[in-house]
């Protein structure tokens, strides 16, 4: 239940920051989307998840980046190779291939600065529930499931 209260309150006081984020953001955005609508489709992990996928794996990866490293709101740090043009301050999805402890980026979607990020992550945990992944993996990753 308390999820879901924060969810409402992120949602009902984001006061159009996502909005004016993703208008500030529209070339990065769409160069973004045409590198990851070419590719199979990413599932949305956090850093727990991201340590199980296998190699080569398409996923999203939420967090901050510094230094072409992604703090995960979970706390794990990914090492992100390729595509540092598309780097951005703030709260970022990165959607990329895994390669061993590392992500090989294919785009960066900036998210804002006020994403509330312990949300993010339940979000992400709760897509990762048995009872609940078949509506939120890719159909390729509940099939192998």
């Amino acid at each position: 239940q308390a999820f879901w209260f924060r969810a409402e309150q992120q949602l009902s006081s984001a006061d159009g920051s996502i909005i004016s984020c993703i208008m500030a953001n529209q070339d990065m955005l769409k160069a973004a989307m045409a590198k990851v609508g070419a590719a199979p489709v990413a599932e949305r992990v956090n850093f727990q998840a991201f340590q199980k996928a296998a190699d080569g794996t398409h996923v999203s990866v939420a967090g901050s980046v510094k230094n072409e490293t992604l703090t995960t709101p979970d706390g794990g740090s990914i090492q992100l190779t390729g595509a540092k043009e598309q780097m951005a301050d703030g709260f970022v999805e990165v959607t990329g291939v895994k390669e061993g402890a590392g992500l090989s980026v294919l785009a960066v979607v900036p998210l804002g600065a006020q994403v509330d990020a312990e949300l993010w992550d339940e979000a992400v945990k709760m897509s990762q529930l048995p009872q609940l992944r078949h509506l939120f993996a890719p159909q390729t990753a509940v099939a192998a499931a």
